[in-house]
């Protein structure tokens, strides 16, 4: 992917979750001064989410039935798995936590976008404009009407739950409840 990039200067955005289980080899790959920042969402909504995403996959992929009760087992044992990678990664870094690594709750992310945007680039020391902020302001109203728009053409909302995926939130607890104590 760098070497598809031009001589400029850009922000790369990773949003895809796989990313967060590899914090420590990003940050070996990428130049110095890259900012990492993690998204916190509740594990008993995202656990789901990524269930389902999984089970799109395999849909796919898969001749057959999907065992739904397998997909959430094995989703929610790998996001363990990958949320204790990360964090492990966090703690390595030390005092070049702050100045690398930016938190974000997901629910504040979505209840006030601009704001957390702001507070992102006030923790990184990054300039944040007036344009910038108008930018930022007019692409989210568009989003919003694009997505009110697709809705009305949609049969239905895309709904999960952790039922569907044979997953409990005791379920969640017993792996995921340090995750959420401690970043939530």
């Amino acid at each position: 992917l760098a070497h598809q990039q031009s001589s400029e200067d850009k922000r790369w955005v990773l949003k895809c979750p796989m990313h967060l289980g590899f914090i420590s080899t990003i940050l070996k790959v990428f130049p110095k001064g890259t900012r990492i920042i993690w998204t916190h969402r509740d594990p008993k909504s995202s656990i789901p989410s990524l269930c389902s995403l999984f089970q799109t996959m395999l849909e796919m992929h898969e001749a057959g039935d999907i065992a739904l009760d397998e997909v959430g087992k094995t989703t929610l044992d790998f996001w363990a798995y990958m949320l204790q990678r990360a964090d492990t990664d966090v703690s390595a870094l030390g005092s070049d936590s702050a100045s690398t690594l930016g938190h974000v709750k997901y629910e504040s992310l979505i209840s006030d976008p601009v704001g957390t945007v702001r507070g992102i680039y006030k923790a990184f020391d990054w300039e944040f404009t007036s344009e910038y902020e108008q930018a930022l302001t007019n692409y989210i109203a568009k989003n919003k009407e694009e997505r009110a728009s697709a809705s009305k053409t949609r049969s239905s909302k895309h709904k999960y739950s952790l039922e569907q995926y044979a997953l409990s939130e005791a379920d969640i607890s017993e792996q995921a409840g340090w995750y959420s104590k401690k970043y939530l």
